[in-house]
């Protein structure tokens, strides 16, 4: 993975590595060049000794050494291993150790350790490499490592790629394919209800063409504007389906109403003059273009009217979405494009197409049902009971406000299945770690006191260390930084036999 170790993430994208290999390799080899780092900068500068340098021994390579060069190191630094690697068995399948009701899941250890990871630090822009794109491509290179190893190295269960970027590119990913699935079921079920309730399957071309339309002028406009398709995007897709179906819907049935009710007022009119004895006068056309522009005007004028100011308050609301200073999240600014995109020219097109559809259709709604005028005296024949049903549920609601509260986890709510999300979980029950944050510490400001770069200054790293030892006091966290190499390395000079100048770690001299 980090083939390039002092390219800074430039060639393989990766920082660094830390994992008890990376460690090994790092003590294995640190022995000495440190050794020589003190007796030239520590003993002969700060001691009145004169010691030969060149004469120290060089130490080891940079490569696994011996099993009991091993050995000797992790006896040296136990501590330090203790936070790679885990003894995960369960000592006593019939014992429930930690009282939570699975006999299967407790860690009392066999004295075996059986777990251990491998923390990759990653480039924030994996296209500098030339090689990959983006944090998917490279993810995907380190699955290929993995699948693709020597049998030498197939000696483990299981390895699988996690971690927080891992984890969300693959509930996008997922939650993306379920959008894609979700899209046709939505347009066809909106179909069926269309045709169901107005008997025609001309009103789902009228209402449909708008839709498909908008959409495309949505999904077109992200790719000119160099928007990324995130399932949040997708996701509004349904949302400009619903509101193209209301306008669509309101703009012709309105039409219809009009129409019917003009036509229905000529022959009431004539009905009066044929009881009078005066001539009838013509009945409009279903069909005459006159008459159908004055209903589709007439529309304009009230139904319209309504549908431009829902449109455009709904508009208005989601573009809230778009300032920065409101939303700095980028990808939530996105949605707000989209929407606004998506509404306005759901509306325009419906104002434009829906009455010439439905012209060049020959659109003619049959009468409603009598069970519509049944279902639409219920609100009023049954208030009473509406408001005490009504009112229960939002007492309801009230009396368990607390559930609100209840703490959200990343697995309860991403979707099913996903692997590297199970293996950051259980990661973070085996090592009580897994959410990764960094904190960047700065010394470039403060003043030297030891002649030495400011970041290695000994003050500097025992403030360093206080900050470490206080945030590995909260429970379920901590922390890895320089110290703990430091702590890890052991630093002994033999200055003359049976005298020697430290007898532990570096961090301890």
């Amino acid at each position: 993975m980090d083939f390039d170790k002092t390219d800074h993430g430039r060639n393989d994208g990766v920082l660094w590595v830390l994992s008890p290999a990376q460690v090994i390799k790092e003590i294995n080899s640190a022995d000495g060049r440190f050794n020589n780092s003190l007796c030239v900068h520590g003993v002969n500068n700060r001691l009145p000794i004169g010691l030969d340098c060149d004469l120290l021994p060089e130490g080891g390579e940079y490569a696994i050494p011996s099993q009991d060069r091993i050995d000797q190191i992790i006896e040296q630094a136990p501590g330090l291993f203790d936070l790679l690697v885990k003894d995960t068995n369960d000592m006593d399948p019939t014992v429930d150790s930690d009282e939570d009701g699975n006999f299967t899941n407790d860690m009392d250890g066999d004295g075996i350790w059986d777990t251990t990871a491998i923390v990759v630090g990653m480039h924030h822009d994996p296209s500098v490499t030339g090689d990959w794109n983006d944090f998917s491509e490279l993810l995907s290179h380190f699955q290929d490592i993995i699948d693709n190893r020597p049998a030498d190295y197939r000696n483990t269960e299981s390895i699988t790629v996690t971690g927080l970027t891992k984890v969300l590119e693959d509930i996008s990913d997922a939650i993306y394919e379920d959008l894609l699935m979700i899209l046709p079921w939505s347009v066809l079920f909106t179909v069926l209800i269309i045709t169901a309730l107005h008997r025609s399957a001309k009103v789902v071309i009228i209402t449909g063409t708008p839709i498909m339309m908008a959409l495309a002028i949505t999904f077109g406009s992200s790719v000119i504007m160099d928007i990324t398709l995130t399932p949040m995007i997708v996701a509004t897709f349904p949302i400009l389906i619903g509101l193209g179906v209301d306008y669509a819907l309101h703009m012709v049935n309105r039409i219809e109403e009009v129409r019917r009710k003009e036509i229905d007022k000529a022959h009431d009119e004539n009905e009066r003059r044929r009881k009078r004895g005066e001539p009838e006068q013509p009945v409009p056309d279903l069909w005459d273009p006159g008459f159908y522009k004055m209903c589709v005007m007439e529309m304009t004028r009230s139904t319209g009217v309504a549908v431009f100011l829902s449109a455009m308050t709904t508009i208005v609301g989601f573009s809230v979405l778009i300032a920065p200073l409101i939303v700095p999240i980028a990808p939530i600014r996105s949605v707000g494009i989209t929407l606004v995109i998506g509404i306005s020219s759901t509306l325009v097109l419906s104002i434009v197409l829906v009455p010439t559809l439905a012209w060049m259709l020959r659109f003619n709604k049959r009468s409603n049902p009598g069970v519509w005028k049944n279902i639409g005296q219920a609100p009023i024949k049954g208030f009473l009971l509406i408001i005490l049903l009504a009112g229960s549920i939002t007492a309801y609601g009230v009396a368990n406000m607390d559930e609100l509260n209840e703490p959200i986890t990343g697995s309860s709510e991403a979707p099913d299945g996903i692997e590297s999300l199970n293996s950051l979980a259980q990661y973070s029950r085996q090592f009580g770690d897994g959410q990764t944050s960094l904190f960047i510490y700065d010394a470039s400001t403060r003043p030297n006191t030891n002649n030495t770069l400011n970041i290695r200054d000994l003050p500097v790293l025992d403030s360093l260390d206080a900050i470490e030892q206080a945030v590995n006091a909260t429970d379920e966290t901590n922390t890895t930084s320089i110290i703990m190499f430091l702590k890890a390395i052991p630093a002994t000079i033999t200055i003359a036999e049976g005298i020697t100048v430290g007898d532990g770690s570096l961090w301890d001299l």
